[in-house]
């Protein structure tokens, strides 16, 4: 019982930490560092409170694929991301076309 309390009070301070980086103007490194106490939390959570410490042997290989696949997805998705060619000009129109005569005909 007291495991789970600890990991709770743990969360908690995880949590704060979280909302008070959010005020606090770290650039781009606020995203890593943001992304970094996320997956703490989720590592406890999984560990602790899912008894995944504990567990069988196929659970944890089966919690190992999916995240292992997750991580291929989000991966191929920032891959696909950074090399994406520039998209294409548009095409280049034709030199307007003059306006018709609307004169009466004389």
């Amino acid at each position: 019982m007291l495991k789970l309390v600890l990991t709770f009070v743990a969360l908690l301070a995880l949590a704060a930490t979280s909302f008070a980086l959010s005020y606090a103007h770290l650039g781009t490194l606020g995203l890593v560092v943001a992304m970094a106490i996320a997956v703490v939390k989720a590592g406890l959570v999984v560990a602790i409170f899912m008894e995944l410490m504990h567990a069988r042997a196929t659970s944890v290989v089966a919690f190992g694929t999916a995240l292992a696949f997750v991580t291929l997805l989000v991966g191929m998705t920032i891959a696909e991301k950074l090399t994406r060619a520039p998209p294409p000009l548009a095409p280049a129109l034709a030199a307007p076309a003059a306006p018709p005569d609307l004169s009466p005909p004389t």
